[in-house]
Order: C-alpha cells, then structure tokens, then sequence
C-alpha cells in the first residue's frame, strides 16, 4: 500500500468537493447545478467509498490508485467545463428551459 499516494488523491479529492461546492453556491438555478455538479460529486463518492478504501485494503495497491486517479482528473475536467459555462454564460444560465418552455423575445 502507498499510503503516501492515497493521501495525495485523498486531498485532491477534498480539494476538488471544496472547489465544487464554491461552484455551487455561485450557479443560480438548481436544475443547472445538478446537471453540472451531480456527476463530479459522483466520482468523488467514488474515490473516497470505493477506490481509496480498496487501495488501503490491498496488498497491490496500484490497480485502485490508478483508477482513482482517473476518477479524480474525470472530476477535474468535468469541474472546469462548469466553471467555463459559469464565466461565460454567467451564474444565472440556465441549461434546461423553464416551466412552460423557453423565454422567448
């Protein structure tokens, strides 16, 4: 076990729910938030429930390491799509249109 390594993934994992949450509380519209953060929380579950707890468990831990890493850069990417759609369409944009159907001019 690399237990040097599961701490290392373990912080960026805290790291990315922190920086997920901030998102979070910027987004406006709550259909929009779970769209976007839903599936980043997701793989975070993932990593600290499943992956990292089998890599502490194993004798050869590198299989789970590696494929909590994966999950994590996943994460990362995912996080910084939402932050780009954030900082373009700003805290208000709206993925999904609202009851009723879309707003139009």
């Amino acid at each position: 076990m690399d237990e040097s390594k599961i701490a290392e993934l373990r912080t960026r994992s805290q790291q990315l729910k922190a920086a997920t949450d901030e998102l979070g509380a910027r987004i406006v519209d709550a259909a929009t938030k779970e769209y976007f953060l839903r599936p980043i929380r997701h793989l975070l579950t993932d990593v600290d429930t499943l992956l990292l707890p089998r890599a502490e468990a194993a004798t050869n831990s590198t299989m789970w390491l590696q494929a909590a890493t994966f999950q994590l850069s996943n994460a990362e990417s995912q996080l910084s799509n939402a932050k780009k759609m954030v900082e373009a369409y700003g805290a208000a944009l709206q993925i999904f249109p609202p009851p009723g159907g879309p707003v139009r001019p």
